[in-house]
């Protein structure tokens, strides 16, 4: 049996990854990502990797719903580790780089609300 599952959405920020597949191929998809150790990324030879599988949705509804909140969640968590290092190091962050994390979350949400199953 061939398993066929594109991948929807990838954000390297979040690392969040959407794969549509059938519900009845969905367990196989979760053994297939919970057991891959590598990738080849780039021809740059083997890469190692952890994958998991997040959660699982039936529906696009809740499935962009789910993958909004994950991503603003993540991005504000990315934002705050970034100002928390400059802290350190008494600077702050710039509104630049604040703007730049903002337009790729914006960029990310807009390719999410694209997809059509």
């Amino acid at each position: 049996m061939l398993l066929f599952a594109p991948v929807q959405l990838c954000d390297n920020v979040s690392r969040l990854i959407l794969i549509k597949t059938p519900r009845s191929l969905a367990p196989k998809v979760r053994a297939v990502l919970t057991c891959m150790t590598s990738l080849s990324i780039g021809g740059q030879g083997n890469v190692p990797v952890t994958l998991s599988v997040v959660s699982v949705h039936g529906s696009l509804r809740t499935t962009k719903r789910s993958m909004i909140t994950k991503l603003r969640t993540s991005y504000k968590e990315r934002l705050q580790m970034i100002e928390s290092t400059d802290d350190n190091h008494k600077n702050n962050i710039s509104d630049r780089e604040k703007r730049t994390m903002g337009q790729s979350l914006q960029n990310v949400l807009q390719e999410l609300h694209a997809i059509d199953f």
